[in-house]
């Protein structure tokens, strides 16, 4: 779903990705990416675990607001999919560097 606030480009192309190719296009080549106490390195990795996401959760996605501090963008997100509690408010933080994230910790 695409956000309801405006974000910059590679933070909308993250949020409005449809195939895991998209997703390894955004990312630098040595990123981390933190969800649920695992990390993953790397494009293709990022991209595995997003699209095993995608297939266990099905989520939908909705950016209600951004911050920027420290170098970073925190987006505060609604999402909603199969797993318990749904919708709930997720924070995603970026780290981006040369038009690539290089870090992305969700909490």
């Amino acid at each position: 779903m695409m956000p309801k606030i405006t974000l910059n480009n590679l933070l909308t192309s993250y949020f409005s990705a449809e195939i895991p190719g998209q997703i390894s296009e955004i990312f630098s080549i040595d990123a981390i990416v933190v969800d649920e106490a695992h990390a993953y390195v790397g494009p293709a990795a990022i991209a595995a675990w997003w699209q095993a996401a995608q297939q266990k959760y099905r989520p939908i996605v909705t950016p209600l607001s951004a911050t920027d501090a420290d170098g970073k963008t925190r987006v505060a997100a609604e999402v909603a999919g199969d797993f318990p509690n749904s919708p709930i408010t997720l924070h995603f933080t970026f780290a981006v560097q040369n038009d690539r994230i290089t870090a992305l910790e969700i909490a």
